[in-house]
């Protein structure tokens, strides 16, 4: 039995792994599978969880927006930050007598996992140049008395 694994040339299939090699690495075929790559990613909002002694602190980047297209919703143990930019460009050209609006709608969101015992009801948020600071401050363990 051969070995695939090195480059042999007497193996049979040898010259057709060259040839396809080669022919995914050529310009036009490489590049498509660049920007297929790029139009398949979903923009995503980084995140960043720190565990302090009375809370916990998530860190979110949110360059471009603002604090009024930020949304922040808890539900059950779960934690879910949306952003949205509304954009609408008119323009009227009186040379073509032509009207042109163009518009432009993103949305982003991320869900998180709330942490063990943070008390959903205590959660704060500040947004200052494009950073999102969640504050879930963590509640306490119950004991209970048998009897």
């Amino acid at each position: 039995m051969s070995n695939l694994s090195g480059p042999d040339e007497k193996h049979p299939f040898y010259g057709l792994m060259q040839a396809m090699d080669q022919f995914f690495q050529e310009k036009p075929v490489k590049h498509f599978f660049e920007n297929l790559d790029e139009f398949f990613s979903f923009d995503t909002i980084p995140v960043r969880l720190e565990e302090k002694d009375e809370a916990y602190v998530l860190t979110a980047k949110l360059p471009g927006y603002e604090k009024g297209q930020i949304e922040i919703e808890v539900y059950d143990q779960y934690l879910t930050i949306s952003a949205r930019h509304e954009e609408a460009v008119s323009s009227l050209d009186e040379t073509k007598k032509a009207y042109e609006k163009k518009s432009a709608f993103r949305r982003i969101s991320r869900t998180v996992p709330l942490p063990p015992l943070v008390d959903g009801d205590q959660i704060q948020a500040k947004f200052e140049n494009g950073l999102l600071v969640i504050l879930m401050p963590k509640g306490k363990k119950k004991k209970l008395r048998i009897e």
